[in-house]
Protein backbone atom coordinates (compact mmCIF):
# COMPACT_ATOMS: atom_id res chain seq x y z
CA UNK A 1 0.00 0.00 0.00
CA UNK A 2 2.77 2.33 0.60
CA UNK A 3 4.21 2.45 -2.85
CA UNK A 4 0.52 2.44 -4.26
CA UNK A 5 -0.54 5.51 -2.17
CA UNK A 6 2.17 7.08 -0.58
CA UNK A 7 0.72 9.73 0.72
CA UNK A 8 -2.43 8.27 2.08
CA UNK A 9 0.22 5.55 3.54
CA UNK A 10 1.67 7.94 5.37
CA UNK A 11 -1.11 10.08 6.95
CA UNK A 12 -2.98 7.46 8.23
CA UNK A 13 0.17 6.35 10.10
CA UNK A 14 0.53 10.02 11.49
CA UNK A 15 -3.01 9.91 12.60
CA UNK A 16 -2.38 6.82 14.85
CA UNK A 17 -1.72 8.39 18.28
CA UNK A 18 0.96 5.47 18.73
CA UNK A 19 3.74 4.18 16.68
CA UNK A 20 7.49 5.71 16.07
CA UNK A 21 7.92 8.80 13.93
CA UNK A 22 11.61 7.39 13.81
CA UNK A 23 10.69 4.13 12.32
CA UNK A 24 8.34 6.10 10.11
CA UNK A 25 10.62 8.41 8.55
CA UNK A 26 12.88 5.36 8.21
CA UNK A 27 10.40 3.64 6.31
CA UNK A 28 9.46 6.67 4.30
CA UNK A 29 12.78 6.86 3.24
CA UNK A 30 14.02 2.77 2.46
CA UNK A 31 10.47 2.82 0.32
CA UNK A 32 11.76 5.37 -1.90
CA UNK A 33 8.24 7.22 -1.99
CA UNK A 34 8.61 11.43 -3.40
CA UNK A 35 9.74 13.78 -0.79
CA UNK A 36 6.39 16.16 -1.41
CA UNK A 37 3.72 13.10 -0.97
CA UNK A 38 5.91 12.18 2.36
CA UNK A 39 6.03 16.15 3.96
CA UNK A 40 2.52 16.81 2.80
CA UNK A 41 1.32 14.28 4.87
CA UNK A 42 4.05 14.32 7.45
CA UNK A 43 2.44 18.03 7.72
CA UNK A 44 -1.13 17.27 7.49
CA UNK A 45 -0.75 14.24 9.86
CA UNK A 46 1.40 16.02 12.21
CA UNK A 47 -0.74 19.07 12.57
CA UNK A 48 -4.11 17.47 15.47
CA UNK A 49 -0.98 15.99 17.99
CA UNK A 50 0.73 18.99 17.94
CA UNK A 51 -2.87 21.04 18.72
CA UNK A 52 -2.97 17.91 20.87
CA UNK A 53 0.02 18.70 22.90
CA UNK A 54 -0.38 22.77 23.19
CA UNK A 55 -4.34 22.77 24.31
CA UNK A 56 -3.27 20.03 26.98
CA UNK A 57 -0.46 21.82 27.70
CA UNK A 58 -2.14 25.11 28.43
CA UNK A 59 -5.13 22.81 29.84
CA UNK A 60 -3.16 22.29 32.77
CA UNK A 61 -4.02 25.47 34.22
CA UNK A 62 -6.70 25.81 36.44
CA UNK A 63 -9.04 28.05 34.84
CA UNK A 64 -8.59 26.61 31.06
CA UNK A 65 -10.69 23.43 31.67
CA UNK A 66 -12.17 23.92 27.65
CA UNK A 67 -8.53 23.38 26.30
CA UNK A 68 -8.28 19.76 28.22
CA UNK A 69 -11.28 19.11 26.92
CA UNK A 70 -11.01 20.58 23.74
CA UNK A 71 -7.41 19.03 23.67
CA UNK A 72 -8.33 15.06 24.81
CA UNK A 73 -11.57 15.33 22.04
CA UNK A 74 -9.25 15.76 19.32
CA UNK A 75 -6.63 13.45 20.36
CA UNK A 76 -9.36 10.45 20.17
CA UNK A 77 -10.93 12.26 16.90
CA UNK A 78 -7.46 11.87 15.27
CA UNK A 79 -7.32 8.61 16.54
CA UNK A 80 -10.55 7.14 15.38
CA UNK A 81 -9.82 9.13 11.74
CA UNK A 82 -6.74 7.12 11.51
CA UNK A 83 -7.90 3.65 12.21
CA UNK A 84 -11.37 4.78 10.02
CA UNK A 85 -8.16 5.48 7.04
CA UNK A 86 -6.41 2.49 8.02
CA UNK A 87 -9.40 -0.01 7.92
CA UNK A 88 -10.82 1.53 4.73
CA UNK A 89 -7.34 0.89 3.24
CA UNK A 90 -7.01 -2.80 4.43
CA UNK A 91 -10.59 -3.54 2.99
CA UNK A 92 -9.96 -1.56 -0.50
CA UNK A 93 -6.55 -3.89 -0.70
CA UNK A 94 -9.21 -7.13 0.09
CA UNK A 95 -11.38 -5.92 -2.49
CA UNK A 96 -8.60 -5.28 -4.58
CA UNK A 97 -7.22 -8.94 -4.11
CA UNK A 98 -10.13 -10.74 -4.49
CA UNK A 99 -11.30 -9.19 -7.50
CA UNK A 100 -7.55 -10.34 -9.30
CA UNK A 101 -7.92 -13.59 -7.63
CA UNK A 102 -11.27 -13.68 -10.09
CA UNK A 103 -9.74 -12.41 -12.66
CA UNK A 104 -7.31 -14.82 -12.77
CA UNK A 105 -9.62 -17.77 -12.46
CA UNK A 106 -11.71 -16.96 -15.59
Amino acid sequence: MLSRQPFLSILTLRLLPVGSALLLNLLGGVSGIGVLPFAAATVLGGLPQNVVAVLLGAGVRLDAVWQFVLGGGLFVASGVLGVWLLRRAQVGRIVQDSGQTGQSDA
